[in-house]
């Protein structure tokens, strides 16, 4: 049987990894396809025809900023203060995943619109949805903030090799 540890530096990178390759994903496409219509000229007034991609990007934009705070909090009130810190950490990693998820969600959604019609507006959507993404960009400050622990538990989360989980696991289990 072998203990694999998480320290807390170890926990923190991971989520910003996540965070990371999410937004960059999201920036990557975006350049590309700005370079795609980059010979195209851009419409920067409203288009009819084009009424349900301008009410599905607002309702996804919509949705994505008002809905993943609703899911992130959603989650975090199932957090207890007698759960452990590693269960208190998976839910905001668990938290943190989905919002992320949400707004970058949109995001795409908005960039193939801009794609598909050429419509600037959605090019500016996509921006602010990728500001808003990374002002989520998570912390240890905003984990003890969002999760309500205990200075115990500060303590621990702002010790980067202080570990926070202990998991074991089999030979078989590895393979």
């Amino acid at each position: 049987m072998e203990t694999t540890q998480q320290t807390s530096k170890q926990f923190f990178n991971i989520v910003k990894i996540i965070h990371v390759a999410l937004l960059g994903g999201t920036l990557i496409f975006a350049s590309i396809v700005l370079y795609l219509v980059s010979g195209k000229p851009l419409i920067t007034e409203y288009r009819r025809g084009f009424d349900v991609f301008y009410l599905m990007v607002g309702a996804f934009a919509i949705w994505a900023i008002f809905g993943s705070q609703f899911m992130y909090s959603s989650q975090l009130k199932r957090v207890q203060p007698k759960h452990t810190l590693s269960n208190k950490l998976m839910h905001y990693q668990s938290a943190n995943i989905i919002r992320y998820a949400l707004i970058e969600g949109s995001a795409l959604f908005s960039i193939v619109a801009a794609l598909l019609t050429l419509t600037l507006w959605f090019f500016i959507i996509t921006l602010l949805l990728s500001v808003m993404l990374a002002y989520h960009y998570p912390s240890v400050e905003k984990a003890i903030r969002d999760l309500h622990l205990n200075i115990e538990e500060q303590h621990i989360i702002k010790n980067p090799n202080a570990v926070i989980s202990d998991s074991s696991t089999s030979q078989n289990e590895r393979y």
